[in-house]
């Protein structure tokens, strides 16, 4: 990614493993879902607290700067086939997994902008693994930067009896 605009942004990754005490980065980690088109979403973003669940503690990734007019990349690899993953859903066993087929994948990526939306670089503190947030000054000033559709069927498992809409 290369940010060609005259402002800095934070982009959100790595996506974290959040251990008792302390933010784990897990640079490798994506959220994946079938939309209800059938297409895998492959993202990286600060995915919101269902109305309906209590959480002790909201799933925040750490966030990468990118100032204007660097470049950042980063590597993901993705076992196949894709397990459907969600930070607020637990896991299913694989006995409780149905394989499917997506009708294309697409990548995803969170970002915000300094000083627009409500955000500011001031919210956010320095550590050593990146910048972090809390949820409160992030929810609602996220935007997501859309990849191409890769018309590839990518083999998934998905929950049994959810076949599309894995975000919901």
């Amino acid at each position: 990614m290369k940010n060609e605009t005259p402002k800095t942004v934070f982009l959100t990754t790595p996506l974290v493993e959040t251990g008792p005490d302390k933010l784990v980065p897990r640079p490798s980690v994506v959220y994946t879902f079938l939309d209800l088109a059938g297409v895998l979403q492959i993202t990286k973003r600060l995915w919101p607290v269902p109305d309906d669940l209590d959480v002790f503690r909201p799933e925040v990734p750490l966030l990468t700067e990118l100032r204007p007019w660097m470049v950042f990349d980063e590597v993901l690899h993705a076992p196949l086939p894709i397990h459907v993953t969600h930070p607020y859903r637990a896991a299913s066993s694989r006995a409780d997994q149905a394989p499917a087929l997506s009708r294309g994948a697409m990548f995803s990526v969170g970002y915000f902008v300094d000083g627009e939306g409500g955000f500011s670089r001031k919210n956010t503190r320095k550590t050593r693994e990146g910048y972090s947030a809390d949820y409160d000054v992030l929810a609602g000033h996220q935007r997501l930067l859309l990849g191409g559709h890769a018309p590839a069927q990518v083999p998934v498992l998905v929950p049994r009896g959810r076949s599309r809409g894995g975000a919901a």
